[in-house]
């Protein structure tokens, strides 16, 4: 869960107006594609059921989201305490820094504006066509991995990567191909339709070429899982020399993620800089502790270990005894007993 207790008005507007709604919005829309396609074929019921499963969460918590800060009319509230500390950090003249740094978090909040459209499609892209999920990560594994392992991102350092593999073969059983066309459709639609000013270089230069979801998944062999298991080792060069449609797409698409990530990251560094300044504004004018957000709060959980009945005169104790750990030693784990 994620709550807001700390951001800035402006910056809560975005989430209540923009974010929540929108993704609620596009979520919906590969909602509908997916169940229409699982109510007409079993294969694609059964391949797309996690999938399903895990937007279904999302957009229900995008709904909720929406509807709790409007019943609760949150926003509103948050607006009028925003605007009575600025008046009384205005007349403080050592609260001028806090002054300065709520208006730096507003100002940041309305050029975020300026490409919202294009940086909410970027962000998004990767949970949509199951294909170009692959592709992109296949061509960012490439890229990350000529880095040394502490420089890489997370999901990508050596400790990962087979897991990362395992993964990028299970996802063969969760496509459905007829469906990730209609879902690769509808992005290009979305992108097709952004603001002049605000476009995504990769998705232009695909429709430059008259390039389109039908011809690019026909000319892929990212889906076939022995290809993609060799793409897992290539090198950037390697996977480019294919002139593979979706590896194409993958490696221009990229470049514009990796510049949406370097401005998401500076507005994070800013965020982190001004945040506590005005903070420290908002708890002067309180007079007294204020609750903090609970993202990041360290929390302790307390519980009481129980043993269960399976069944009707049968009771299992909720720790092992080292007789009971001797009896189910099987030299094989998880049950590989030290000696």
């Amino acid at each position: 869960a994620v709550t807001f207790t700390n951001k800035a008005a402006a910056e809560m507007r975005e989430r209540a107006e923009q974010w929540f709604p929108r993704r609620a919005a596009l979520l919906r829309s590969w909602m509908d594609l997916m169940e229409a396609a699982s109510e007409q074929s079993e294969a694609a019921r059964i391949a797309l059921a996690d999938r399903l499963k895990s937007m279904a969460n999302r957009e229900k918590n995008s709904r909720g989201q929406v509807e709790g800060l409007r019943r609760g009319k949150i926003l509103e509230k948050k607006e009028a305490a925003e605007q009575e500390i600025l008046a009384w950090a205005a007349a403080r003249p050592e609260q001028a820094a806090a002054v300065t740094a709520r208006n730096e978090l507003a100002a940041m909040v309305a050029e975020q504006l300026r490409t919202w459209d294009r940086d909410f499609l970027l962000d998004q892209v990767k949970g949509g066509p199951k294909p170009l999920e692959l592709a992109l990560t296949l061509v960012r594994r490439a890229a990350e991995k000529v880095k040394p392992d502490l420089e890489r991102e997370a999901d990508y350092m050596d400790r990962e990567q087979d897991r990362l593999r395992e993964r990028l073969r299970r996802d063969q059983k969760r496509m459905h191909l007829p469906t990730e066309e209609a879902l690769l459709a509808d992005v290009l639609r979305r992108a097709a339709a952004l603001p002049a000013g605000t476009r995504i270089a990769a998705f232009d230069a695909l429709a430059g070429t008259g390039g389109n979801a039908t011809t690019i998944l026909a000319g892929t062999r990212v889906t076939d899982p022995a290809e993609r298991d060799k793409m897992f080792d290539e090198s950037t060069g390697q996977l480019a020399a294919r002139r593979d449609p979706l590896l194409d797409l993958a490696l221009a698409l990229d470049r514009d993620l990796q510049e949406r990530k370097e401005r998401e990251d500076r507005m994070k560094g800013t965020i982190s800089r001004l945040r506590p300044v005005w903070r420290r504004a908002v708890i002067a004018h309180a007079g007294k502790p204020v609750a903090p957000d609970a993202n990041g709060t360290l929390r302790v959980s307390l519980a009481t270990v129980q043993g269960y009945h399976p069944r009707d005169a049968v009771t299992l104790e909720p720790q092992t005894t080292v007789a009971g750990l001797a009896e189910k030693n099987t030299g094989r784990d998880p049950f590989d007993a030290p000696a």
